[in-house]
């Protein structure tokens, strides 16, 4: 629980210039795909990819996360 708790100290200097993607998952009945939007929106991510899988995509397409990363690697 601490790590939650835990405030953080992110600058645009250091953790903006991470580059980020994010993996939309279309059936994930845990995080609706509205609100992966609004968290892709307040962390911008580019590219924003799609998966139709559910909220644990690396069980219910194992294949098409691998794809992603290694396209992204």
């Amino acid at each position: 629980m601490a790590a939650s708790a835990t405030a953080l100290s992110l600058t645009a200097e250091r953790y903006g210039s991470v580059p980020r993607a994010y993996i939309e998952c279309l059936r994930d009945r845990a995080i609706p795909l509205s609100l992966q939007r609004s968290m892709h929106a307040a962390q911008p991510c580019d590219p924003i990819l799609v998966l139709d899988a559910d909220h644990s995509p690396f069980y219910s397409d194992p294949s098409g996360v691998a794809k992603y990363l290694e396209g992204l690697a």
